[in-house]
């Protein structure tokens, strides 16, 4: 009874802090250097650049490029994060329903 209702909290627990929460938190942390990056360049935009600006604009291109991949990984692993919480989840369930039962 009680031990399988804490092993069943303690399995969705364990598996939302190890496999959703730190995809999620980079995912966010992504967006927000994002759209500190975005309002950075809004305040400071200028008719003509110079030449470190226009070779700063070539990395952020490339920088941007990274964070989207970056997004999709994480994306992709928040997915199976997810997928891992609901398995692990479901099975403890099951057995606590099974011992329930005798």
């Amino acid at each position: 009874g009680f031990v399988h209702v804490i092993s069943f909290i303690g399995a969705f627990c364990m598996s939302l802090t190890s496999f959703v929460f730190p995809p999620l938190m980079h995912i966010a942390l992504l967006k927000r250097h994002q759209d500190e990056e975005d309002e950075e360049r809004c305040s400071t935009s200028q008719p003509f650049l110079s030449s470190n600006e226009l070779e700063r604009f070539g990395s952020d291109e490339h920088e941007k490029m990274r964070d989207r991949r970056a997004i999709q990984v994480d994306s992709a692993l928040l997915v199976c994060g997810i997928f891992a919480t609901v398995f692990a989840s479901f099975l403890t369930f099951s057995d606590l329903l099974h011992n329930a039962e005798r």
